[in-house]
């Protein structure tokens, strides 16, 4: 082969092949290449007129000439497009993405009169009382409306995020050369039905105007057929949930082909394991995405206010390639109208404190003022409510099991100005998006487990620049309970200092002493653990009695004496079964210990190092005397343990994780050196 290349003119022939490549115009003028026998596997540059270059790597087989310069055009066009300034799509690619920050625009309005809308919509903003666009959207707009990019984008609740894509977005549909066609133009994707109603109301009111111009709703809870209905009269504009939209499609009521707009609003929510499968299937069937080689594809638009490049980047570059960003929230900040206040307090008094604020005056008081108290469990947000309702306090609750015409009343009948409901007490299911008129506190009654979803949750108060306040209520005991056959821990210590990490107002992330005369526990300087049971507030937690009754006294602290020993039990149980599981203690035969455990020894062949382990007392007859706290372990840590059931409910619908890299620590029949060693001497010796 070698000697072939010498008698042809090798040089002559690779410029002719590689002059053909239909993307080789971008070059004004290429060097002269030369390739010599010794520098066959060498990058050829190519160079641009401005200067940057080009590595292509010419691979050398064991094929003819002419099979070579094949595989080099199909090489050199791979590797065009995969240059720095784009981005392979593909699933499997692990390139680092490349995100390019925008510059300040030099189209930026300050205005809604300087915007190249049409009059109709115009007159929709003036009813709406807009009088000048917020500063995400005197950035944004432009940007979406010059159609040469995809766009992420990012800014502090309440900021107009929302108006930011619909204005160019409706403006872009309604001037659609094909007005009359049936099939949607563009697509809004929401992770909550509450958010696809707020946007889907929106929209409506910025178009009330326009004539003929068809929003289409599509989220479950209501029934198919009539959205197949409104679907099969034509629509331009569709905002959905995905699960719906995906069913709607597989029954072939709706198609994608014609969209242009792919809006994803609370991306970052969307890109979670729980709704991952179903937003993979709905970019499958979209048609293909717009990045620096394809200009006329499908432009994506993602925005959150909080985004977390560690956990999403990868999947912003695949949904969003080529984008350009726009980020007025880098440090992950709170409004600065939104006061923040912590407060640190036991379980079982969480709701008696709730009350206390409900009560009292003061800058903290939440008395005559509308307040969204946010919880980690339906349970928990019914109990509230009724715990409320039992002391004179007109509260409501919400969450995801509620049918959808009850939520939408409640939502309405809460945003109400006259509205009799003073709290509305709900789980994440109001967290994102969702706009409350004169909405004036939010109570964190208990910590968010995911660091983002606190911005979010304080960030239904102090709307569009008004004032507000966020309470959060933060325990040092430790909460135990089962989620299916797993028992978990919950430190909420822990979630803080997670916070506190991630966003940054670390600095005004501290606790402070409750104010006025609470009588409750304001410091928790025991690390005592307590069950779901007791996370629910016992009825003894709310009793008036009197600090001198001896006989109360008493009662209370054997009560409390034999709940802590209970619940160190139950600890030590998950613990130990926790590390038999882990194979770092084995269990032996004989009967269980006095606490109910079994009797263990330790795996030799477990070569863990760790201060935790430490903590490990085993004696002679195998009993346990100490182990390390539940917590102390990823596998019996409540976020890490809910992380870790969506991702196996994503796995089971075809999602594929790169598999962790685990040393399996062996058992103890498969013995180690030492032990081979010593039976080897005491057979020499016997």
């Amino acid at each position: 082969m070698l000697n072939a290349i010498k008698h042809l003119n090798f040089k002559s022939n690779l410029f002719n092949s590689v002059k053909n490549v239909k993307s080789l115009s971008k070059y004004e003028t290429i060097s002269s290449i030369s390739i010599s026998k010794s520098k066959l596997f060498e990058p050829i540059t190519l160079v641009k007129s401005d200067d940057q270059k080009l590595q292509l790597s010419i691979l050398y087989n064991s094929y003819n000439i002419s099979s070579g310069i094949g595989k080099f055009q199909q090489y050199r066009q791979y590797c065009t497009e995969t240059t720095p300034e784009t981005v392979n799509t593909s699933e499997t690619t692990e390139t680092k993405p490349r995100t390019k920050f925008n510059k300040k625009s030099e189209k930026e309005f300050k205005e809604f009169t300087d915007l190249p809308i049409r009059k109709e919509i115009m007159w929709a903003i003036e009813d709406m009382g807009w009088k000048k666009p917020t500063e995400i959207q005197s950035n944004v707009i432009p940007q979406i409306f010059s159609r040469k990019r995809n766009i992420l984008f990012s800014s502090q609740t309440g900021s107009g995020k929302t108006a930011a894509y619909l204005l160019p977005l409706l403006q872009i549909v309604s001037k659609r050369p094909d007005f009359d066609c049936l099939l949607p133009m563009a697509l809004v994707l929401a992770p909550s039905k509450e958010l696809a109603i707020q946007i889907d109301r929106e929209a409506r009111q910025l178009c009330s105007y326009i004539k003929k111009f068809r929003i289409q709703l599509i989220i479950g809870g209501v029934g198919e057929h009539t959205q197949i209905e409104d679907l099969s009269k034509g629509c331009d504009l569709v905002v959905a949930t995905p699960g719906r939209l995906l069913e709607l499609i597989k029954m072939k009521k709706v198609s994608m082909h014609h969209i242009k707009m792919v809006v994803i609003d609370e991306f970052d929510k969307l890109f979670n394991l729980g709704f991952f499968p179903d937003m993979k299937e709905l970019f499958r069937l979209i048609p293909h995405l717009k990045n620096k080689t394809r200009e006329k594809g499908v432009q994506t638009v993602l925005l959150s206010a909080t985004i977390m490049h560690e956990k999403y980047d990868e999947l912003i570059t695949r949904f969003a390639p080529y984008h350009l960003m726009v980020n007025q929230n880098t440090k992950l900040t709170a409004p600065e109208q939104i006061k923040q206040y912590f407060y640190g307090v036991s379980y079982r008094q969480k709701s008696s404190l709730l009350l206390y604020f409900l009560r009292r005056g003061g800058k903290t008081s939440l008395k005559n003022i509308k307040t969204l108290a946010f919880v980690r469990t339906q349970q928990r947000a019914e109990k509230l409510s009724e715990f409320l309702k039992k002391h004179g306090i007109e509260a409501a609750y919400i969450h995801a099991d509620m049918s959808l015409a009850k939520r939408n009343d409640l939502i309405k009948k809460f945003s109400e100005p006259d509205s009799p409901i003073k709290l509305l007490v709900s789980t994440d299911v109001l967290a994102r998006g969702i706009h409350i008129e004169n909405l004036g506190a939010v109570v964190n009654v208990d910590v968010p487990h995911v660091a983002e979803d606190y911005l979010h949750r304080i960030g239904r108060a102090g709307r569009l620049d008004s004032e507000g306040f966020s309470l959060t209520f933060v325990s040092n005991t430790k909460l135990i309970f089962q989620i299916g056959e797993r028992t978990v821990g919950l430190d909420e210590a822990h979630l803080l200092s997670n916070i506190k990490f991630h966003i940054g107002d670390s600095e005004y992330i501290r606790l402070y002493k409750i104010p006025g005369p609470w009588k409750g526990e304001q410091q928790i300087d025991d690390k005592t653990t307590v069950t779901i049971d007791d996370y629910e507030d016992g009825n003894d937690a709310h009793i008036e009695y009197n600090e001198n009754d001896e006989r109360y006294n008493n009662n209370n602290n054997n009560q409390k004496t034999k709940e802590k020993s209970n619940f160190e039990k139950r600890e030590k149980k998950a613990v130990a079964d926790l590390l038999i599981k882990k194979r770092i203690l084995e269990p032996v035969k004989g009967p269980k210990t006095r606490d109910g455990l079994p009797r263990v020894k330790f795996n030799p062949n477990a070569k863990v190092h760790s201060s935790k382990m430490a903590k490990i007392i085993v004696d002679r007859k195998g009993e346990i005397h100490d182990l390390p706290p539940l917590t102390d372990f990823q596998e019996g840590q409540y976020e890490n343990v809910v992380s870790e059931f969506d991702k196996n409910r994503a796995r089971k619908r075809g999602v594929h994780f790169a598999p962790q890299k685990r040393n399996p620590i062996l058992p103890s029949k498969v013995q180690t050196k030492r032990q081979l060693k010593y039976n080897s001497n005491n057979r020499n010796s016997n």
